[in-house]
């Protein structure tokens, strides 16, 4: 049997994240080409006393085939994983295919006590190439400033880890129209002012998205406001936003980013000889 180069046995995996960057692509576009406020309405409440709440809600689904189109992303970039460790037990083992094939995984671990039976999965792979996958790992997540953690490729396999194995055995996700508001604009009727503004936190979904108080306000006075939202595609039950720019979008860019990262480095293959 012919010698595989070793581009050969990395090409699929190449392929796969390509794959996954064209459905993103089709996300986005799906996305672009909704009429977006057709989906939301705004609600203004004002009590008697002067104190009430903006909220903007999603009333109508989102179309089912960007849950589709995330779904197959999820599952061509775990899977560019998975073989880019296949190619390397190939290639480290000298055998095609190597043993135990159905064993060969990328381990993906949240806790530190996981990784003695998860890194078996691994055992085939060079001394290199088995630390680097261990210092990506979810547990061996690095103290970042919550700027910087959206492009952090721990926290990253995580996400992939978790959302890949929700989608592949329980349900398609749910994604729907992610609001934030920073200073929604007020048209106060005469004789009244705005007291207090609290806006609800990129770190929080529960509640409305705004609370005020006026003085000065009467029953019969009318009220008008724009919640001036920023509207993104957000997954229900995804852990809220660090920060301003860990939208889904940039979460998704930074997991493909990582995942072409962390194949390229092991087909590279070259790592620094260990401390004596």
């Amino acid at each position: 049997m012919a010698q595989t180069s070793v581009s050969e046995l990395f090409s699929k995996c190449h392929a796969r994240i390509g794959r996954a960057v064209h459905h993103s692509n089709e996300t986005a576009e799906i996305w672009n080409g909704l009429d977006i406020m057709r989906l939301l309405a705004v609600t203004l409440f004002v009590k008697d006393d002067g104190t009430g709440t903006l909220d903007v809600n999603q009333v109508e689904p989102l179309p089912e085939n960007l849950e589709l189109e995330l779904g197959e992303f999820l599952y061509q970039l775990r899977a560019a994983l998975d073989g880019a460790v296949y190619a390397s037990a190939i290639q480290d083992s000298g055998q095609n295919p190597p043993p135990k094939t159905s064993s060969i995984e990328f381990p993906i671990c949240e806790r530190k006590e996981e990784w003695a039976k998860q890194s078996r999965k691994i055992a085939l792979l060079n001394v290199g190439r088995q630390r680097f996958i261990e210092v990506t790992q979810p547990f061996a997540e690095p103290p970042l400033e919550a700027s910087l953690l959206v492009l952090n490729s721990n926290r990253c396999l995580r996400f992939l880890n978790e959302l890949a194995r929700i989608d592949r055995h329980r349900r398609l996700h749910t994604l729907i129209a992610g609001i934030s508001i920073d200073r929604p604009l007020f048209e106060l009727p005469e004789g009244t002012r705005l007291e207090k503004l609290e806006v609800r936190p990129m770190s929080s979904m529960e509640g409305p998205a705004a609370r005020f108080s006026l003085s000065g306000w009467q029953r019969g006075m009318k009220l008008f406001a724009n919640p001036l939202a920023d509207i993104d595609l957000w997954l229900d039950g995804l852990t809220a936003p660090c920060h301003p720019n860990d939208t889904l979008p940039h979460r998704l860019q930074a997991i493909t980013m990582n995942v072409r990262m962390i194949v390229s480095f092991l087909e590279k293959n070259e790592w620094l000889p260990p401390s004596p």
